[in-house]
């Protein structure tokens, strides 16, 4: 008994043409909006840490540059890494 009715011979270079075609146009649109837009990097790939923080009076900023967990407490301690809070 046959489910499915298989053929050995796959005609994929048929549609070799229009293939290459697609990728090509998808290249250079790829290469268009590199250059015309550019790379918006986000915080994962520029590196460091962004942390906003708000206080309801004004604060000396040169303690919480040096260590801002010490002056800040957290309200979330599920999301404050190890040793924070």
């Amino acid at each position: 008994m046959e489910f499915f009715k298989i053929r050995k011979d796959i005609p994929f270079m048929r549609h070799a043409l229009v293939f290459n075609a697609i990728s090509f146009i998808t290249f250079l649109a790829a290469v268009f909006f590199l250059f015309s837009r550019g790379l918006h990097l986000s915080v994962e790939f520029t590196g460091g840490t962004l942390m906003e923080v708000s206080f309801a009076q004004p604060v000396a900023i040169d303690p919480l540059r040096e260590r801002p967990w010490v002056s800040m407490t957290c309200k979330c301690k599920t999301l404050a890494p190890r040793g924070m809070c």
